[in-house]
């Protein structure tokens, strides 16, 4: 690989093309390569980490309009429950996507 055709896409794939690059590419490589790690960092710790909201069986089986009876013998077969014990959570956020397709399927 010569000094003026080389990508990173390149190196990945082979990294045994580095030898062939000269030390001032590869520094050049190396801070490019530092720099996107930084701000990849950055963006992932600036990431919102609040959690899911969880529903109870009540709550979820009215935004449903089914009853809690229901919800609780139908919870293995819906994606957005979640057995907490001998109690069913509802993961609101999969509870309203359900909805959605639901809505437009049928």
């Amino acid at each position: 690989m010569t000094a003026t055709t080389f990508s990173l896409d390149a190196l990945a794939e082979n990294p045994a093309r580095a030898a062939g690059l000269t030390y001032e590419i590869r520094q050049a490589l190396i801070q490019r390569c530092a720099a996107l790690c930084l701000a990849l960092a950055d963006l992932s710790s600036a990431a919102p980490q609040a959690s899911e909201r969880v529903l109870g069986a009540d709550e979820a089986a009215a935004r449903m309009g089914k009853s809690v009876h229901w919800m609780r013998r139908q919870g293995r077969q819906l994606p957005f429950a979640r057995r907490v014990g001998k109690s069913w959570r509802f993961v609101e956020s999969g509870l309203v996507a359900y909805l959605q397709r639901k809505k437009w399927s049928g």
